[in-house]
């Protein structure tokens, strides 16, 4: 009763968001802080039906805004190939300088594509015919300014780390909700109690952010009416910094 066709998409689902947190924890992002896009670049049919069939599962699980599949690499990234001095420096000897010559001279990504199907790499140095493995050369991959990505084999993912006004926002106000949540808990109340929510800051960036996103706030947290400062017969109260040195006191009340 196994679906083996199913089983491989999910697999590959995985391994791709996988490799897109991996990407988001380099960008040092928020996870909370929504983002534009995540670019995938295929590695397996598997790989690309899946971001066709879960495109969803891909928008909330790294909170993106949209995913976009893309079949080649061209200008994606950079590739640098570094030699690694303690692996080479038995295999050449006295010929040690002329290899890392020769191996800063390489063309970094057909490298990386020869490695990565397995194959070894004869160096034309004179007077040795050494033959160099993946250990050898370890590459560094380059995303530029705008993106973070991560890559396995012949897979590749970016996120966009570029943050819009807009964008911003909305990270601000998800932390807001993340932090009433917590304190509608705290404060013993049902999941489906209806709340009075104040929220008082002196930041003007927060209070864009709220006025910006106010529906979105009211309608995470059940907020029927939601007012700029302290509300009466609080059931809970808390002071976060949301932003660095950026403050918002939280109340809220049951309404009844």
């Amino acid at each position: 009763m196994i679906d083996e066709t199913l089983s491989a998409h999910m697999a590959a689902t995985l391994r791709l968001v996988s490799l897109a947190r991996s990407a988001r924890k380099e960008s040092s992002l928020k996870i909370r802080q929504p983002l534009a896009e995540l670019v995938v670049v295929p590695g397996s049919d598997a790989e690309r039906n899946a971001v066709g069939l879960f495109a969803d599962h891909f928008v909330e699980e790294l909170n993106v805004k949209k995913v976009t599949l893309r079949e080649d690499r061209d200008g994606l990234y950079t590739v640098a190939v570094s030699p690694n001095m303690k692996t080479l420096g038995p295999k050449f000897g006295r010929h040690l300088a002329a290899a890392k010559k020769v191996i800063e001279g390489l063309n970094g990504k057909d490298l990386e594509a020869r490695l990565a199907r397995g194959e070894s790499v004869n160096l034309p140095v004179t007077g040795t015919d050494a033959i160099v493995a993946k250990e050898d050369l370890p590459i560094s991959k380059s995303y530029g300014e705008h993106w973070a990505g991560a890559a396995d084999g012949a897979t590749v993912v970016l996120i966009d780390k570029r943050i819009t006004p807009e964008l911003k926002n909305e990270g601000i106000a998800r932390d807001i909700v993340r932090n009433v949540q917590n304190l509608r808990k705290d404060a013993g109340l049902d999941i489906a109690d209806r709340i009075k929510l104040g929220l008082s800051t002196d930041s003007d960036i927060l209070k864009t952010a709220i006025q910006e996103c106010s529906l979105f706030i009211r309608g995470e947290t059940l907020t029927t009416e939601m007012v700029s400062g302290p509300v009466g017969g609080a059931a809970g109260e808390i002071t976060v910094e949301i932003e660095p040195k950026q403050n918002v006191t939280i109340t809220l009340a049951k309404v009844r």
